[in-house]
């Protein structure tokens, strides 16, 4: 190979190593800031990597108790992490859900609980 496919051999690699690692850095802070902010709230205590998963043997059953948990102590949300990358925020009470889906926020309208839900909300 010539000088001048090595250059642009090299120059590719560099700009996709570059790019790839300005991702890398911009998720990460993204994701330390999500942490920051949703490790205030209330919850299981997250093993630092693998989050709340341990804690699940029957997921349905791990949910009740939670909840239970939650409205024993008097919170209005609680949050669980699937590892240390997904938090999952539960709204445990209805005045809480009723701020939530009375703000002008943009909301999914897709995932497990929507389907649930619509009879209620109707559709958007």
């Amino acid at each position: 190979m010539g000088t001048l496919t090595w250059t642009f051999v090299v120059g590719a690699v560099t700009l996709v190593v570059t790019y790839a690692a300005i991702r890398i850095f911009k998720y990460l802070k993204w994701l330390r800031l999500v942490i920051t902010l949703v490790s205030k709230l209330p919850g299981p205590k997250p093993h630092w990597f693998f989050g709340n998963i341990f804690h699940i043997k029957d997921f349905s059953d791990l949910m009740f108790r939670m909840h239970e948990e939650c409205i024993a102590k008097g919170d209005k949300l609680y949050v669980f992490w699937l590892f240390r990358f997904q938090p999952i925020i539960i709204l445990a009470h209805p005045d809480t859900m009723k701020v939530v889906m009375r703000s002008n926020a943009p909301k999914t309208m897709i995932g497990p609980g929507y389907p649930f839900l619509v009879p209620w909300l109707g559709e958007l």
